[in-house]
């Protein structure tokens, strides 16, 4: 199969034209790409952002029950302070009433 001259020249010219395209294509993706990553980074970003906030999240939640538990444990010590002041009282109230009536 012998090709003239014209064929060939026609072939080189769509060649040309496809490999001219191919590198208008890459050239319009090479921004594209950039952005991509650009948008990858930025989700990288978000994701540690998240799992940050999830970590303070938790930590806050655990030192919300820290100061329940201790609320409950100094409520209970001043319960027990006051029945003990309470019982005091009522027990200086009495000596006090003996000590007038010895006075008397």
């Amino acid at each position: 199969m012998e090709l003239d001259i014209d064929t060939v020249i026609v072939h080189l010219q769509e060649i040309t034209r496809i490999a001219e395209q191919h590198r208008q294509l890459i050239k319009r993706m090479e921004p594209l790409a950039e952005e991509n990553t650009k948008l990858k980074e930025a989700m990288n970003l978000s994701e540690r952002n998240i799992q940050r906030a999830r970590c303070e999240r938790d930590l806050a939640e655990s030192n919300a029950r820290d100061l329940e538990y201790q609320n409950g444990v100094l409520t209970r010590k001043l319960a027990a302070s006051s029945e003990q002041v309470w019982s005091q009282s009522e027990q200086l109230a009495v000596v006090s009433g003996q000590l007038k009536s010895t006075s008397e």
